[in-house]
């Protein structure tokens, strides 16, 4: 389970270097600058976040060792577990979203915080909560089929699932367009069985051998992304479902399940630091628009770009775990994370 953990804390950071790095990368007019080749790095090499977290929810709630004596008790786990995060957090970033409007001197449309709503994103990273509630609805099932397969036959649904997810978003039918967020979650299965599959098979993947294919399908990702943005338009590479990011994530899994041991971090420092994982993940967005407006702490992006992404990325990250521990102490409010 300590592997878990790592992935946890990593793939909660992973997110933040791309939300950093997706801004970075439309500061520059020319995408042959500096800064946004360091950003299309940055980025590429972080896209296995939310992959990762779709995963390890696969291998917790998949695992036969969990048992749930009846649907209404999983049901009562999950929803204790999810539902007043994703209440309070759509509320809170609605406000915020008001807030920043207000600033901007911008209208608020109702229908459009409807809208918003109904499709899962009344924030842009809140969509991930929406349609991990979907997996959460059909888990019960979707444990049964675990129960009566073999490792190789889930094995194929799995690979099934992810080449048709693969096809939808090659044929720019992304998730994130959906209008309605209980749409999300089908294309999400594929990943949800591999977590199961990686956390549960005895299949042995060579550290070196994930290490090199973990670079060479990052290295894949920021080149097909500069490349489709000379020829074509669209960020397909960038897509959870894109042909190098899929074999990126679930390698970068196989990798940190290799390697969490050697990890010269306290193995009780990770675990307790993995609970303020999500917390840190729903708060980054609100503290990197304070960034934000604090102009990078004073410093230039298109001047001191090696520097900016990591200084905000720490920032963020640290101010974040401060509010999620803060809130974890707070009786009205440490359920929200």
């Amino acid at each position: 389970m300590t592997w878990l953990n790592d992935m946890r804390i990593l793939a909660a950071l992973a997110i933040i270097v791309v939300h950093v790095s997706q801004v970075m990368l439309n500061l520059p007019d020319d995408i042959d600058s500096f800064l946004w080749w360091t950003s299309n790095l940055y980025l590429s090499f972080s896209l296995w976040g939310v992959p990762a977290f779709v995963m390890i929810s696969g291998a917790l709630l998949l695992s036969p060792l969990r048992e749930y004596p009846d649907l209404s008790t999983f049901y009562m786990k999950r929803i204790n577990r999810l539902l007043l995060p994703l209440l309070f957090w759509t509320l809170f970033y609605l406000f915020w979203s008001y807030l920043k409007s207000v600033m901007m001197d911008r209208d608020v449309a109702a229908d459009k915080i409807l809208a918003n709503i109904l499709s899962g994103r009344p924030y842009y990273h809140m969509w991930y909560l929406y349609m991990v509630f979907g997996l959460y609805v059909f888990t019960p099932y979707l444990r049964k089929i675990v129960k009566h397969s073999t490792e190789f036959e889930l094995l194929v649904l799995s690979v099934l699932l992810m080449v048709i997810s693969m096809l939808s978003v090659a044929t720019h039918s992304s998730p994130h367009k959906a209008t309605l967020f209980i749409q999300m979650f089908p294309l999400y299965l594929g990943y949800f069985f591999a977590g199961h599959l990686i956390f549960s098979s005895k299949l042995i993947f060579k550290t070196r051998y994930a290490a090199l294919l973990f670079v060479l399908f990052a290295l894949l990702t920021a080149i097909g992304h500069y490349l489709q943005n000379i020829y074509f338009e669209g960020n397909y590479f960038y897509q959870n479902f894109s042909i190098t990011v899929v074999p990126m994530s679930i390698t970068l899994m196989f990798l940190i399940k290799n390697i969490h041991h050697t990890i010269p971090i306290n193995p009780d420092f990770r675990k307790n630091l993995a609970v303020f994982s999500l917390g840190a993940y729903l708060i980054h967005p609100a503290v990197f628009d304070v960034i934000k407006r604090l102009h990078y702490f004073g410093f230039d992006p298109k001047a001191n770009t090696l520097l900016v992404i990591p200084l905000t990325v720490f920032g963020i990250t640290l101010f974040s775990l401060i509010i999620a521990y803060t809130f974890s102490k707070l009786p009205l409010l440490k359920r929200t994370i």
